[in-house]
């Protein structure tokens, strides 16, 4: 029997949907093994006729690629509305906006764009859903940061850096850290078969010589890129905060890397998310 054929006899019985089922068996009393992966047999789990399996309902979940689409569609829509400086966010005094501004504005959109497309053809997500508490969670963080850089960026006082060395270097750094992002996530896709895969091989390449997530490397270093461009303190505050949730991120990646490959991945003296440091 599968997890899966396990879930659904569940589901038949007890009436509690699939993708709201957490199953975990009790190898020793203080380690519970999660079964995490449908397709896999209970034997493949060492789960023995006499096992003791918990059952815990997760809640009301959404698709993963759903959660991403709302997270990703908002800070775009907001940030193009709040290019047209509308008269009821600015006033209706007569408006303008520097090509610095423009240029951020369209550096702004781009990424989400390329977030978008990458969501719909580019990621498989190895769980199915998530809690439907994620989405609001994770929208309130996207557009309320969409709505603070947008607001300001966007406002006829702003005040560009005036130095277009310093805005066109960004740019370009810019631009170069988000082709290494999306260079990570396209190989992160191919050694994944498919949605709902849980294989987790090491990433090889000159990309993860010195770290386990480059990808989000990459991502705080486009965000700095943006910082320094727009002079923004609240793009300043976006980028910390986003660094914070990365760190934490990569380091959960980096020690599930450890946890399955041991001296295997040690040997290879990678940091979490920023070279030789973290």
């Amino acid at each position: 029997m599968t997890v899966s054929e396990l879930k659904d006899r569940i589901e038949s019985e007890l009436h509690l949907i699939k993708v709201r089922q957490a199953l975990k068996i009790m190898i020793t009393e203080k380690e519970p093994l999660r079964l995490t992966d449908d397709k896999k047999t209970l034997a493949d789990y060492n789960v023995k006729m006499d096992a003791h399996i918990i059952l815990r309902d997760i809640g009301p979940q959404i698709g993963y690629r759903d959660v991403f689409v709302f997270e990703y569609a908002g800070p775009l829509v907001i940030m193009l509305i709040l290019g047209m400086q509308p008269s009821f966010i600015y006033g209706s005094a007569p408006k303008h906006m520097t090509e610095q501004a423009r240029l951020a504005v369209i550096a702004w959109v781009l990424h989400y764009a390329k977030r978008l497309f990458e969501t719909f053809f580019v990621h498989k997500f190895s769980h199915g859903t998530m809690p439907i508490t994620n989405l609001y969670k994770n929208c309130t963080y996207y557009w309320g940061y969409a709505l603070f850089v947008g607001y300001t960026l966007c406002h006829p006082l702003y005040t560009p850096v005036s130095s277009w060395t310093i805005v066109y270097g960004a740019l370009i750094a810019m631009f170069i850290c988000e082709c290494i992002n999306g260079a990570v996530h396209l190989q992160f896709s191919r050694m994944r078969k498919a949605d709902g895969s849980q294989e987790r091989p090491i990433p090889k390449g000159i990309l993860f010589q010195y770290v386990s997530c480059p990808n989000y490397c990459a991502e705080v270093c486009s965000w700095i890129c943006f910082t320094v461009m727009t002079r923004s303190f609240p793009a300043l505050l976006f980028t910390l905060t986003g660094f914070l949730q990365m760190y934490v991120w990569a380091v959960k990646k980096h020690k599930g890397y450890l946890k399955t490959y041991g001296d295997e991945y040690k040997k290879l003296h990678r940091k979490a998310i920023i070279p030789f440091l973290l």
